[in-house]
């Protein structure tokens, strides 16, 4: 037994038969412990504008004090050859009021590959391994880029700290596949994860300076190496560290 809530897509355009089968299309939110997750419909076939949308994200998000994720349909920045850059409408409409609101992470999907993009203290994830025909990201990736995954399939598994508000994303290998998905290339043992991301949610409650864009990525790769990379942003000033 599980909660499962559901975003439209572009292919939903059967609108009906979706509130049938997951209760409602509409923009909604819904709280897990202490975390605010807001679901919108970034389609065009969405009841609501953007901009409607936009000032219904601001009374849902802006007064609450826990961790805020923010999931819809289409990336707001990508590296996919087709829509190199991004959404330009969500960037322009639904970012100021993602950075305004105190989002931290923002899941999409659309298209089909894996790609972490860090924009002005966001997290941006599309994550869309789920077995459609696999997409190209461009080699050159857009700015802020951090990691992608082509030709796997695979989830990101979200786990919220109520004590610290840090957000862990697990990102989950099942397996390779060729570009057409036709083909098995290899399957991972269970639990094989790519990358750990870390994101603090908030802003600590105490008279030290504020250190909530701080952002630890822990990668293992899956031949068993590893790489720890740690940025700390604090008064503008910019600390990497590795080993």
């Amino acid at each position: 037994m599980t909660t499962y809530n559901a975003i439209p897509g572009n292919h939903d355009t059967d609108r009906l038969l979706f509130r049938q089968l997951f209760g409602t299309d509409k923009t909604t939110f819904f709280d897990c412990g202490n975390t605010r997750i807001a679901l919108l419909d970034s389609t065009y076939m969405s009841s609501m504008t953007l901009e409607d949308q936009a000032k219904w994200l601001t009374s849902a998000l802006q007064t609450y004090e826990g961790a805020k994720i923010v999931i819809l349909h289409y990336p707001v920045y990508s590296s996919d050859e087709k829509h190199y850059g991004g959404w330009q409408n969500i960037q322009d409409t639904l970012v100021p009021i993602f950075q305004e609101s105190g989002v931290k992470l923002v899941f999409n999907s659309h298209v089909h590959a894996f790609e972490q993009v860090e924009r002005d203290g966001i997290v941006y994830i599309t994550e869309a391994r789920g077995g459609a025909p696999a997409y190209s990201l461009n080699a050159t990736r857009i700015p802020g880029s951090v990691r992608a995954y082509e030709n796997t399939l695979g989830y990101s598994r979200v786990t919220v700290s109520p004590d610290s508000g840090i957000i862990s994303v697990d990102i989950i290998r099942v397996a390779d596949v060729s570009s057409d998905l036709r083909r098995i290339v290899k399957v991972y043992p269970t639990g094989i994860t790519d990358a750990r991301i870390r994101i603090i949610s908030g802003r600590l409650r105490t008279g030290l300076p504020d250190i909530s864009e701080l952002v630890c990525r822990f990668t293992h790769t899956v031949d068993g190496t590893g790489k720890t990379e740690c940025r700390l942003f604090l008064n503008n000033v910019v600390l990497l560290i590795n080993s």
